[in-house]
């Protein structure tokens, strides 16, 4: 059939004898479902509305394509019927071809569209008996509320003041004799108001958000103000100051290694000291560089010794002078000393002859103490010439150990 009536219900008044209503516009032939009753009473104040079932309250007049809805009981004169359609919104399981599409299933879109027309038409959703009273929410107002002013929806602001104290009950008229009742006595006169309460106003949005305001009221919208208005920032806090501390850790960090990699690259001589050289010792003798009152082993400065912690390298340079009557050795020994595991490691890296001689003639050895110390001590060997004086001096530097090795 082809769909030309766009009402979707029809609206009747009751007049306490007629129970039969028709149903004038169109809906889907077999789909008595989709037929739906609303009761209103205007007897009451504000009027109630309510939904009809079949067979309880009304029933049709053909069980598959009925043309009216007749009720149970007449609706009186003060109530109102309404007869509308609601198709439900869904699709024919298996939705045939379009060469096998059929008018009803256009008919059925067309049921749809009106009846979401009708709700639009009743926006905000108001009751169905409303009968499409045209709404519209004024634009938003802060400090104020919804509420009907001459028929329609508009802001409004009503703060009212403290109600006064109650006045003192004025005295009880004389009881008169018994049987009848005596007069009342008259009313006090009122008295006088009372002090204005701590909340005279409601806060704006501004004094909501900056939070100082004393004297005025929160209201729900405020509260999510100062909420919204506080809460950026603390997440910007919270996501800058670890931002800008991890900036800075990497700047310290790299200054650090820069820091590092000049003093890797000067030559300054973190610890130097020297005493004398013996001829011809094989048990070893300790390189402590340390003042001493022993007169054939006179020593000064820096022990020729490290400790592991804060380094792990070690690089030595060593001026070796030894003299008898037969032969003159004038040498600069270069040592390096490592810290592996926990143990000192040390070795020759390389030996200059400063003269015509011949080599120091010294083998260097390294002791680790359980701290975690490595102590440098040397074995000679013998010039026969006799007569012999031998001295080592020596100027150090400690390479640092890198953070996390």
């Amino acid at each position: 059939m082809s769909v030309a009536d766009l009402d979707t219900y029809l609206k009747y008044t009751g007049d306490g004898a007629n129970v039969d209503f028709a149903i004038p516009f169109a809906y889907l032939s077999g789909e008595v479902t989709n037929i739906k009753v609303i009761l209103r009473d205007n007897s009451v104040s504000p009027s109630t509305e309510t939904l009809q079932t079949a067979p309880t309250h009304w029933s049709f007049d053909n069980a598959t394509d009925p043309t009216k809805v007749t009720f149970v009981a007449p609706p009186a004169a003060t109530e109102e019927v309404f007869v509308y359609r609601d198709t439900p919104i869904n699709q024919e399981t298996n939705f045939p071809t379009a060469d096998a599409l059929t008018e009803a299933q256009f008919d059925r879109v067309t049921f749809m569209l009106q009846e979401v027309n009708d709700k639009l038409e009743r926006a905000l959703l108001i009751p169905r008996s409303a009968d499409g009273l045209p709404l519209e929410l004024p634009e938003a107002d802060n400090g104020t509320y919804l509420g009907w002013d001459s028929g329609i929806i508009a802001n409004l602001t009503a703060v009212a003041g403290a109600t006064g104290a109650t006045g003192a009950t004025g005295p009880t008229g004389a009881t008169g004799p018994t049987g009848a009742t005596g007069a009342t006595g008259a009313a006090g006169s009122n008295g006088g108001d009372g002090d204005d309460g701590l909340i005279t106003a409601l806060a704006n949005e501004s004094e909501a958000q900056v939070g100082t305001e004393n004297t005025k009221g929160m209201t729900a919208l405020r509260t999510k103000d100062a909420i919204d208005y506080q809460v950026p920032l603390l997440t910007i806090l919270a996501t800058t100051i670890p931002a800008e501390q991890a900036v800075q850790d990497a700047n310290i960090s790299a200054l650090t290694g820069r820091m590092t990699t000049v003093e890797n690259g000067l030559e300054i001589n973190q610890f130097s000291g020297g005493q004398a050289i013996q001829n011809n010792e094989a048990t070893g003798i300790a390189l402590e560089g340390i003042n001493s009152d022993v007169a054939e082993a006179p020593r000064y400065g820096d022990y020729l010794a490290r400790n592991n912690t804060g380094t792990n390298f070690a690089r030595i340079t060593c001026l070796v002078s030894r003299v008898d009557d037969a032969e003159t050795r004038f040498v600069q020994v270069t040592l390096v000393m490592h810290y592996i595991g926990s143990t000192w490691f040390i070795g020759r890296e390389s030996t200059v002859v400063l003269n015509d001689g011949n080599p120091d003639g010294l083998v260097f050895t390294v002791a680790t103490d359980g701290s975690g110390v490595g102590q440098v001590s040397y074995t000679s060997d013998n010039m026969t010439g006799g007569n012999h004086v031998g001295s080592i001096d020596w100027l150090g530097k400690e390479i640092q150990k890198v953070v996390g090795v």
